[in-house]
């Protein structure tokens, strides 16, 4: 019950909502202030039980019922990302895309792009890392 309201705040909240009623109160003394003042909070506490009880705790959630699919907000920007990528693509030159393409979306190692543009394995590493800046660049301007 604490991590839904904490005492203190209830106790305020009675004594604010009471100040406008003291004078129709009818307590004639500070025990009697003291005793319905006492009464509202008990009142209020039960208020918050009954709002607990319909509206359920609000704990923690279990980790398997976490949604991995997603948001619509990652989707568009996942989509955005994936225009402009394709965009820059286009704008490179036939062999910075096959470098690029090879090793991104085919998984391609240094090794394979090697094989596949007639170079050693270095200079395909580095023409691929100087056709990924181009296509960074590319897709700045975008």
């Amino acid at each position: 019950m604490r991590s839904i309201a904490d005492t203190a705040d209830i106790v305020h909240d009675v004594v604010l909502r009471s100040l406008h009623r003291v004078g129709s109160i009818g307590a004639e003394n500070d025990r009697a202030l003291a005793a319905y003042l006492a009464e509202g909070v008990r009142n209020r506490i039960r208020d918050e039980h009954r709002r607990l009880a319909r509206r359920g705790f609000a704990g923690e959630l279990s980790p398997s019922l976490a949604d991995d699919r997603p948001t619509p907000f990652e989707l568009a920007a996942h989509e955005q990302l994936e225009r402009r990528y394709r965009a820059a693509l286009e704008r490179l030159t036939p062999a910075d895309r096959a470098l690029i393409v090879g090793h991104v979306e085919l998984d391609y190692t240094h090794d394979q792009l090697a094989l596949m543009t007639g170079r050693t394995r270095n200079a395909a590493r580095m023409a691929l890392h100087r056709a990924i800046r181009r296509l960074a660049e590319a897709m700045r301007h975008d």
